[in-house]
């Protein structure tokens, strides 16, 4: 792939939410547990959810129908996502899973009609449960696509589209504004302020090993893209304070935090909305050891560089070997955040939510990706209206550009005629 197709891929697949005109918000709650889990260095408040019976005190789980997307494709020999590969009756859609008895669980799981995987495929015999795994038939692609088509976030002309350089574009508030100075505060109060404000935040939902095989699958949003040359990730990992101590004292490591340092590998998987709620199933307190892909319901494919596994239900997935770890202390000099950069060394991107750019580039189409964000507390945001605005020139004037919106309604008009 060129150096700008990955730019305009993993830029549309993990920023895409700066494209925004405004989101809507749902809030989940986590898994009931008794105390937080941060998903992503302390900012996701997961406080108690009931999920019917439980699979982890031993009693059988079953998922009804689901239904959401596209029509199955073969998607070739393809530079994102390397060798030739048939995905089957439908790319993300599959139906009944029956995942054996789990050995973490002590229950048989079956997913009813599940949404996500393909056709009958064996996954053999998983390290973590001892059981095979297989995953049957896919749903009704034609009701999955009626399903996006009716969801999709929609192009819409900016809020002020006449406006002119040099124009002013006042705040709809009083200039009275508040000074809160972060030393002053606890730890706790400058979350609560931060993440409702720093928003909305991409999620970077990603898949590690431990040195000794053992699974993590966890959110962050302390996550985003900071280089494209070279590829780069970064993920903010707060320390555990739900944990004992390490042995020097200082706060416990995060999972997901250990493995990386462990093995140097992991996986970014972006949430869309139709995993949301597995993936947010995820963020619970669980202990070291505990594999959450098996217990969310969610699936592992294997990846082609690295050796976690992908989430099987994710359009877009990054590969990502570590770069360095920064650490960052509090004023009273506690190892409390450790700053995890990664470099992206594959890219997987499923065919559904692909498109060529203006130019030929091939990016992330963000209305079939359709990805999910953080905002304070339990709250979590779809991509609202989208809208484009061209960037000017070197000499201040906009190039001759024809948004989506305009296209838009030139469609509209010729259709009325």
């Amino acid at each position: 792939m060129s150096r700008d197709g990955t730019i305009a891929v993993i830029a549309g697949c993990v920023l895409s939410f700066s494209a925004g005109a405004g989101v809507a918000a749902l809030l989940l709650r986590g898994p009931s547990g008794g105390r937080k889990r941060d998903c992503g260095g302390g900012h996701v408040a997961c406080g108690s959810r009931t999920v019917g019976t439980d699979n982890k005190v031993g009693a059988a789980k079953n998922i009804g129908t689901e239904s959401i997307v596209g029509p199955g494709k073969s998607i070739g020999t393809d530079s994102l996502v390397g060798p030739a590969k048939t995905v089957g009756t439908d790319s993300l859609v599959g139906a009944a899973k029956s995942v054996g008895t789990d050995s973490r669980v002590g229950a048989a799981k079956t997913v009813g009609t599940d949404s996500i995987v393909g056709p009958g495929k064996s996954t053999g015999t998983d390290s973590q449960v001892g059981t095979a795994k297989t995953v049957s038939a896919g749903h009704d692609a034609a009701t999955a696509a009626v399903h996006l088509a009716a969801h999709a976030p929609a192009y819409e002309h900016p809020p002020h589209r006449d406006w002119k350089p040099g124009q002013r574009q006042p705040s709809p508030y009083s200039p009275a504004a508040r000074q809160l100075d972060p030393s002053q505060l606890d730890a706790g109060a400058v979350y609560s302020l931060l993440t409702s404000c720093v928003v909305p935040r991409p999620i970077g939902f990603v898949s590690s090993l431990a040195a000794n095989g053992t699974h993590n699958l966890a959110p962050y949003s302390y996550f985003n893209m900071v280089s494209h040359n070279p590829p780069l990730v970064v993920l903010g990992c707060c320390r555990h304070s739900g944990r004992p101590k390490a042995a020097d004292g200082t706060p416990a490591k995060k999972d997901t935090l250990q493995n990386i340092e462990e093995t140097r590998e992991f996986v970014v998987n972006i949430i869309s909305d139709w995993f949301v709620e597995a993936a947010n199933y995820t963020c619970a307190p669980f202990s070291r050891g505990v594999h959450e892909m098996l217990l969310s319901g969610l699936t592992g494919a294997p990846s082609s560089v690295v050796a976690p596994p992908r989430v099987a239900e994710a359009a877009v997935s990054l590969e990502c070997r570590l770069e360095k770890v920064v650490e960052f202390e509090d004023s009273a000099g506690t190892p409390t955040v450790s700053v995890v950069f990664g470099r992206v060394v594959m890219i997987h991107a499923n065919e559904g939510v692909l498109e060529a750019s203006p130019t030929g580039k091939v990016v992330v189409d963000v209305q079939a990706l359709r990805p999910m964000s953080k905002i304070g507390g339990h709250g979590y945001a779809h991509l609202g209206g989208l809208f484009e605005i061209p960037r000017p020139n070197g000499d201040g004037t906009f190039p001759a550009y024809k948004t989506k919106a305009e296209k838009a309604d030139e469609a509209a008009a010729s259709k009325s005629l």
